[in-house]
Formats: structure tokens, sequence, C-alpha cells
């Protein structure tokens, strides 16, 4: 063996619940669930049932887990999922798909999709949450705290913001997995030295950084570092696998035999797409990566006296969510390295920071997994006016949560309610490019009418109001007001 590998497996939806038996606007998460989170688990309990230990790590984000562990979204899942079996077997029956190939693709649409729902529906008896919690307690998995609501943390508007969401989200994940989390995922590898005391407030150990966090170049990151003050430890992800992973140009996902290649190239008059030659090339992808690792690994031990570790983000947003063959190319690896000839083992950060513990300081700078290493796709003309929103939201809240220390009964329900809207707005994910902010507006409307109702202390006038909020936006069941207190 040469060294080790910690796939970090990535899972992130903003908050999209809705009410009713209809899940309109809920494609991203069922999207998610059934390209990526559904048949990663699905394997893994495989190799589970076979006595394989499965040691990956696992950087579900807190609003996430709190949508996942929520009886109406697993209705809506079921839903979903029966409804995408209808249109596939309509377009079965479709004359204009009567060719064999399409015929044969259509019917492993079908079947696939019957899989995930028996999986989801009866092996996982609708409890995605139960599932992780079981990995992590039994079969050797590990898992991250993160943000909140996916929050990022270097462009937040005061400390207590950035507190606030550490401490949420890591409570929130140490309630729904059972566990207390040793380590944190920074939303979009979103890093500046000021959150560090908040990280270690939160008891945490270690977290994950892109290289671009370096002030000099050239810095091994087959090893975890200390961050200046030597009670932080700082992984690395591995820039040159991940770019196998993550890229369509340079990487896997780009092969003209996977299916969102293969839907292009027959829009042009080219061949169609054949599951069969497109799951084959992912594992062939899969020996392609893990060799790829054994050599880099393997010039990492040849000048340090302990094995390296590779840290390897896998985003289910592209692996499964885009990537639709990517869990079969994950689970060859994932077999590959549970074999007792590997050229490296499969690990977990926990595992290894108590097996190796860091020797040296990193001198580190804000920096992001986004290209250039920067804040820049946060900082468009839109996000910044949307910050500025919250950012006044913020400081309403702080002088409510001062003004009313100790309220009790409705009042601390409608203080609790105000700063869940607030961090339901704070999502990264309405900062984006391209992406639409109206639903962290319409948080903001309803911190507005919470902070007035506050205000007036208006207790009786306004249980119909909370009761409508606290059925439409209802993630962290345990949130403390005080929580946000500077």
């Amino acid at each position: 063996m040469t060294g080790t590998l910690a796939l970090v497996i990535v899972a992130h939806v903003p908050y999209v619940r809705s009410i009713g038996r209809e899940p309109a606007g809920e494609d991203r998460l069922h999207r998610l669930l059934a390209g990526g989170l559904i048949p990663v688990l699905r394997f893994l309990a495989d190799m589970r049932e076979r006595g394989t230990p499965t040691p990956v790590t696992f950087a579900i984000a807190p609003i996430l887990l709190e949508q996942l562990a929520d009886p109406i979204i697993q209705k809506h899942i079921v839903y979903w999922l029966e409804r995408q079996i209808d249109t596939h077997e309509a377009a079965a029956r479709d004359p204009v798909n009567s060719d064999d190939q399409q015929s044969y693709v259509r019917e492993f649409a079908i079947e696939w999709t019957r899989g995930l729902l028996e999986t989801f529906d009866r092996r996982f008896s609708r409890n995605l949450v139960a599932v992780i919690r079981d990995l992590c307690r039994y079969n050797g998995a590990s898992a991250l705290a993160s943000a909140a609501t996916h929050a990022y943390l270097p462009l937040a508007a005061s400390a207590t913001t950035v507190r606030a969401q550490i401490e949420i989200g890591t409570l929130a994940t140490t309630r729904q997995l059972d566990l207390h989390p040793q380590g944190f995922w920074l939303p979009e590898m979103g890093y500046t030295p000021a959150i560090e005391r908040a990280l270690q407030l939160a008891g945490l150990r270690y977290t994950i950084a892109d290289p671009a966090t370096l002030v000099t170049p050239g810095v091994p990151t087959l090893r975890p570092r200390w961050t200046p003050d030597r009670k932080l430890a700082m992984f690395f992800r591995d820039v040159e696998l991940g770019e196998q992973v993550h890229s369509h140009a340079l990487g896997y996902p780009g092969d003209p035999l996977y299916r969102a290649e293969s839907d292009a190239a027959r829009a042009r008059g080219g061949t169609g797409y054949d599951p069969y030659h497109a799951f084959r090339r992912a594992n062939e992808h899969g020996a392609h990566f893990v060799a790829a690792l054994a050599a880099s690994l393997g010039r990492f031990a040849q000048r340090h006296d302990r094995p390296g570790i590779a840290v390897v983000p896998v985003d289910l947003a592209l692996v499964g969510g885009q990537w639709f063959e990517g869990p079969i190319w994950l689970r060859a690896i994932v077999e590959q390295l549970a074999t007792a000839e590997a050229p490296a083992a499969l690990t977990t950060l926990d595992s290894y920071l108590t097996r190796y513990r860091p020797r040296q300081v990193a001198t580190l700078r804000a920096a992001s997994w986004g290209p250039g290493g920067d804040h820049h796709l946060w900082e468009e003309p839109r996000a910044l006016v949307l910050r500025r929103a919250i950012a006044a939201a913020e400081q309403r809240l702080d002088h409510i949560v001062r003004r009313f220390p100790d309220a009790t009964g409705d009042q601390e329900r409608v203080l609790a309610q105000a700063l869940r809207e607030v961090l339901l707005a704070q999502s990264s994910t309405w900062q984006e490019q391209d992406a639409d902010p109206q639903r962290a507006y319409t948080h903001l409307g309803r911190f507005d009418r919470l902070y007035e109702a506050a205000e007036l202390r208006a207790a009786g006038d306004v249980r119909a109001l909370l009761d409508d909020l606290e059925e439409r936006d209802n993630p962290f069941a345990t949130l403390n007001y005080r929580s946000f207190a500077a």
C-alpha cells in the first residue's frame, strides 16, 4: 500500500420543500437523489450487507439532511419517481420511439427508475438519513458538519452569522446522524482565517480547503497541516485527481459513450446511447482513477516517511446529477480499494488524522474552489444586492434577540422562526451566477413580518402567521433563537 484515499461525498440542495401533495419546485432535490444519492447509498448498503467496510466521508449539508428527514419530502420523492416511470412508459409506447435501439434505452430507463423507487420506498423505508447514520455507525463511514444552510462564509456580513451557521449546522448534523462530527465541510470550500475560531468553539478538529488557500506555491497537499495557531488541522483537495471527476473537457464525464454526450451526439445525427457500453466505460475509468491515484501516492511515498492522503470530493450534483454513470464509476473505485491487493487504502479523514497528526504549519489566505480560487462567483451585482438585504435583516435580528433575551411561549416561537427565515435566505445557492434569488427574498419578507410581530409583542394575533410559516419553513426543529446572540 502506497497511501490512502479519502472520498468525500458532497451533497447540497437549498431549502426547496413544498407543502401539500404536489412537489412543485423540488425538482433540484429529486434529481440529486435519483441521479446521485440513492444509487450511491444503494451500492454502499450492498457492500455493508456483504461485510465489506466502506470508509467514505459524507459531507451532506445540514439543510439537506433536514429535508431528507421530512415526511412530506419523502412522499414527494415517491410521487416524483412514479411520474418518471409513467413518463418513460408513455415514451416507450410512442410509435416514434419504436426502433430497437430506442426501445432498448427506454426499457432500461423504466427498469432503472423502478429500481430506484424500490430501493428508496421499500429497502430504505424512505429514510436516507437512517441509511447514512447506519453506514457511519456500523460500516466505517464518517460524516462532516457544515454550515446550517450552506452559507458562503467568507462573504458573511458578521462574525455572529458565521458562528451561528457553524454552530447550528454542527448541532443539526449531530442530531440527525447521532454522532459528533470531528470535521467541517466549508461550503464551496470558501475559506477565510476569520472562521477558524468559530470552528474550534464548535468542537471541530479539521476542515478541507482548496490548495488556492496556500500562500506558498508548490507545498505538498497529500498531507494535512496545522493552521497557524496549531489548533485546527487543514486537509487539501487533490486538484489533479479531482479534475478527472469534475471536468467535462479533460475528465471522465466528457466521454462520448456517456449518456449526456451520447444524447448530444444523437441530436447531431450520431449514434445513440447504450447503457451497457457506458457502464463498462465507467468501470474502466474507475480502474484508471485507481492507477493514477497509486502513481501519485507512490511518488509521494518515495520522498516522505508516512503515507500520503489524497482527498477527492465527489459532488453528487455532478457525479450522478449531470454524469449519470458517475455512481458506477464511484462503485468501481470503492470495490477495487476494498481488495487485499489494492495499491492504496480507502480511509476517512477522522481515521487518518487520529493516526497521523500534522507536523507543519500552513500559511493560509482566503480562497475557494471556484474558478480562479477566489470569491467572484458570489460577487455578481445581483448577489451583492441580495447580501445587503440579508445583512440588513441580520442587523434587525441581532437587535430583536438582544431586546428579548428571555422570551417564552409565542414570543419565543416568533424569534426562532425569524432566525430560521434568515438562515434560509443565507444559502449560497441564491447568490450564484444565473441563480434566481426570489426564494431568498421570500424568506426575507417572512422575516420582516415576524420582526414586526416581535416588536409589537402581539402574541395572540401572531399565532395564525406562526402556524403557517412553521408549516412552510420547518427545518432545525430544536432551533434556539439565542444561537444568534452576539
